[in-house]
């Protein structure tokens, strides 16, 4: 069986999957920010790889959410931070990130995300905000 490594870039500041939300009348509806955010992944996958045809088979996925350094930092502080010895640990959460992108790319990039069986996250500082992605195909034999 061999990979097909499919990558590209989400130029967003990263957000997680939010959870639906209830009116007072039981209608339940998804948060505007995370449908946005879904829509941009969604668009960015298609600009990336027009006429992909949805795969179905087993894959993986990769997603690095880089975070803009708060400009409020001092300089050491930023320093730490874009070299990495100072981790992005505050929200969204790391799995939360992960399910955004999941979702996003459901039916789009492949048939159901329940087809991923290794996925991996990492929240990391860098000049400008946005989602790299990496999915890995598993394609013929």
């Amino acid at each position: 069986m061999s990979t097909r490594r499919l990558d590209f870039y989400v130029a967003i500041t990263p957000v997680g999957k939010a959870r639906a939300r209830v009116t007072k009348t039981g209608h339940t509806y998804t948060p505007d920010a995370t449908m946005k955010a879904e829509a941009d992944v969604q668009w960015a996958f298609k600009a990336a790889f027009p006429g992909h045809v949805t795969h179905d088979g087993p894959l993986t996925i990769l997603v690095l959410a880089t975070f803009v350094v708060p400009k409020s930092w001092s300089k050491k502080k930023r320093a730490a931070a874009l070299a990495g010895t100072l981790r992005h640990t505050s929200k969204p959460d790391a799995d939360n990130v992960l399910k955004l992108v999941k979702d996003a790319l459901n039916m789009v990039a492949y048939t159901d995300d329940s087809a991923i069986y290794d996925a991996h996250v990492m929240k990391c500082y860098g000049d400008t905000a946005g989602l790299s992605v990496l999915l890995g195909l598993e394609v013929g034999t």
